[in-house]
This record gives structure tokens, C-alpha cells and sequence, in this order.
């Protein structure tokens, strides 16, 4: 989602980690113009299973008026999950050619950003950002973008920055909730809290609680990731572990996937 570059959550003694995503958002591959550019806050070590709920996420409204009514709502209610859609065909593995609505482009969102964030391997990376980036957005080369995240993932996790990846390495991506942030026409900002899950010989299995806010434009055909302006907000401070009363006080909605 952007270069969009997210800011990457600080690892303990490690400094500030670009997470270069998918162009998404923040949180993926964040790299130079981080598709999926977050933070990646305290180190929140959720059951091995939370990683592979990117199953199911979100539920309620589609669109961001709605959800900010339904967060600002003192008394519980009960919120029916919001159904994700498939896109018409695959191009290079990925789902793509969603429809033009807002449950559209949040569905296009959640299979870019787990595409993305769930490879380590650069040439696999570079095949999904052409299928997913908006060109323009990324100076044209949308892969050097996303490539340049994905590695640095691996030197974050002590792996060869080119080549194969190493036996037993690997990253996986699991958005669990959403939100939608400036809806128009043409363009709207998806917010994704997911699970990083990050493996390695040097660092053993590392999970992290990542909100990955993904700016998504429409091309014409399709729902496209673009890099975010400089200067825009992380939304951290919505950062809440997902399914907890705290998460739905905060405006966080949970969807099925198809």
C-alpha cells in the first residue's frame, strides 16, 4: 500500500526496522517508500495461532463515517463481520480485479499486503509488486520499492540480503481487523492491525503487533496500492491487540475472508 512507507516498530535492541511491505501500507516490506510502512510497537508475542487468523478480520460498516459511529458508541452492538470478495483472476499468484467499492478495495488491501508481507523472497516480491503496485506512485519502478523493503526484513533477521532464502527462514503477514480512513471516488486508506510473523536461525521466532495503514487507489480497472505523502499520520495510536473490548472501542472492525 505507498511508499508508503510506514514507519517500522522499533525492535528491542535492534533500532527502528523498515518493514517494506507490499506498497500497502506499512508494514510488509517497508523500505525505502514502504508499501506497508509500521510500526512495529512492543514486542507482543501472540499464540503462534493469531498469525494464522489472517483468516478472519473485521466486521461492520464499509465505510469510515459509519465505523467512526459504531466506535463512538457507548453500549455494545452487535456487528455482523464485513465479507471480503475475491478478485476476478490471478496475475503472478495474487488475487487482483476487485470491484470498485469501498468492501473492494478493502478485500484488495488484506490479499495485497499478506502477498507481500509473506515473502522473503525477492523475486517472488518483485512479481507481486507489479501485479499490485500503481506505477506512477513509485516512480514507475514499484519493485525496487518493495525488493528494497523485503530485504530489509532479511538483514533485520541476520539472512543474506540476495540470493535464496535460507531453510527454515520466513515471514508471514496476517491482517486481523480494520479500518477505512479519507474514503473518495478514486482512493481510500486502509487500516490493517495484523500479526508479523518473522523466523529465523538467528532470532528464533519473533511476533509482532503491526498496524499497517495501506493507501489503496482506483486505476481505472482496479484497485491499486500507492505510496502515502510525506508527513502522513501511522494512526499508532489506534494500535490495540485485536478482539479485545479495547480493539472495538478504538473504531477496529472485523471481516470474514471468502
Amino acid at each position: 500500500m505507498s511508499t508508503v512507507t510506514n514507519e517500522f516498530l522499533a525492535a528491542p535492541a535492534r533500532g527502528r526496522v523498515r518493514l517494506v511491505a507490499a506498497g500497502i501500507g506499512t508494514v510488509l516490506v517497508l523500505g525505502a517508500g514502504v508499501v506497508i510502512g509500521a510500526t512495529l510497537g512492543g514486542q507482543d508475542t501472540a499464540e503462534p495461532a493469531a498469525a494464522a487468523a489472517a483468516a478472519t478480520v473485521g466486521a461492520s460498516p464499509t465505510n469510515a463515517a459509519n465505523a467512526s459511529a459504531a466506535a463512538a458508541s457507548a453500549s455494545p452492538t452487535i456487528r455482523t463481520p464485513l465479507q471480503l470478495v475475491r478478485g476476478a483472476r490471478l496475475v503472478s499468484g495474487v488475487s487482483v480485479g476487485y470491484p470498485h467499492t469501498t468492501v473492494g478495495a478493502v478485500s484488495a488491501a488484506v490479499e495485497y499486503t499478506t502477498q507481500v508481507g509473506s515473502s522473503l523472497d525477492l523475486d517472488r516480491v518483485a512479481q507481486v509488486a507489479e501485479a499490485i503496485a500503481h506505477p506512477p506512485a513509485y516512480g514507475g519502478d514499484p519493485a525496487a520499492a518493495f525488493v528494497a523493503g523485503a530485504r530489509d526484513i532479511r538483514r533485520y533477521l541476520g539472512l543474506p540480503t540476495s540470493g535464496p532464502v535460507p531453510q527454515g527462514a520466513s515471514s508471514t503477514f496476517g491482517p486481523m481487523a480494520y479500518q477505512v480512513r479519507d474514503e473518495r471516488a478514486d482512493e481510500v486508506t486502509v487500516l490493517l492491525m495484523s500479526y508479523l510473523t518473522m523466523v529465523s536461525a538467528e532470532h528464533g521466532m519473533e511476533q509482532r503487533l503491526i498496524l499497517v495503514p495501506t493507501r489503496m487507489v482506483w486505476d481505472g480497472a482496479d484497485w491499486k496500492t500507492a505510496k502515502r505523502p510525506e508527513g502522513s499520520s501511522e494512526y499508532l495510536e489506534l494500535r490495540r491487540k485485536p478482539g479485545t473490548p479495547e480493539a472495538t472501542a478504538a473504531g477496529w472492525l472485523d471481516f470474514l475472508t471468502p
